[in-house]
């Protein structure tokens, strides 16, 4: 039922999960669920900490039934935790994407009128040129006798 690879991604692990410890409680707590129907398991390692799980994973399956199998143990334990289940995005079997720069994305870049974000370098290039920068004084002083003239009357 349902050919092609379905994904599944798994929130709120236990940090210590395996590949292999993780197909097993997949089988152990859903008989449903047939090895063969696992396609592969992926475990993102942390970055800060070498060797330790980040605490989610994705389990790819050949069908939608071993999916749905799947999803149907979101808020079973694993290691005393509550486990999060649903089926991944369609483009991504990585994790979530997160903009640049962080969490927040401010990584002190600006959106070009192209879409494609300027860096500090092209900003500063930009704030270089001697044209750009007189436009600049001569609007900032037009508005200096605006605000004067408005004052006088």
């Amino acid at each position: 039922s349902g050919g092609g690879e379905h994904t599944a991604f798994l929130a709120n692990l236990p940090y210590e999960v395996t590949e292999e410890s993780l197909r097993g409680w997949l089988l152990e707590n859903n008989p449903q669920i047939r090895a063969e129907a696992i396609v592969r398991v992926s475990v993102p390692m942390s970055r800060e900490n070498p060797g330790q799980a980040r605490g989610i994973a994705f389990v790819t399956f050949g069908n939608m039934n071993s999916l749905l199998q799947c999803v149907s143990l979101d808020g079973d334990e694993f290691g005393e935790r509550k486990v999060k289940i649903k089926k991944a995005d369609k483009q991504s079997s990585e994790a979530p994407h997160r903009p640049p720069g962080g969490a927040s994305g401010a990584s002190g870049d600006r959106q070009a009128a192209n879409g494609r974000h300027q860096t500090r370098g092209e900003r500063r290039s930009r704030d270089r040129d001697p044209d750009r920068v007189e436009r600049r004084k001569r609007s900032r002083s037009q508005d200096r006798g605006e605000r004067r003239r408005r004052s006088r009357s």
